[in-house]
């Protein structure tokens, strides 16, 4: 629950995680690749937090990260009622576009 301009940072979750949007929009950015061997340095882990990315993924500073420019990133813009399945170990950002209520169910799929 947060108003618009709430973010998200860039991270990966450790297990699924199917994105409920209840109340709002939020847009969301997944970015293909860094799960791979040597995909993981163009997304900048935070030191000591593996699953968090030094770079904005909406405005990222290329001059500061320049790896990240080959980083393929896709829009999702989700609305009240919808849901979005996020594999876990891929990468994503989002941003409330609106006031909006959200909830993550993770589950391990095993």
């Amino acid at each position: 629950i947060g108003p618009a301009g709430t973010v998200t940072p860039l991270h990966f979750d450790f297990h699924e995680n199917v994105l409920c949007q209840l109340i709002g929009t939020k847009l969301v950015l997944l970015c293909e690749g860094g799960i791979g061997e040597g995909e993981r340095e163009a997304l900048y882990p935070c030191e000591g937090v593996a699953n968090a990315s030094r770079v904005d993924a909406e405005n990222p500073d290329l001059g500061a990260f320049p790896l990240f420019e080959g980083v393929v990133r896709r829009v999702c813009v989700l609305s009240a009622g919808q849901a979005l399945f996020i594999p876990k170990g891929v990468w994503h950002y989002a941003r409330s576009l609106s006031p909006s209520a959200s909830v993550s169910f993770w589950f391990n799929n095993q």
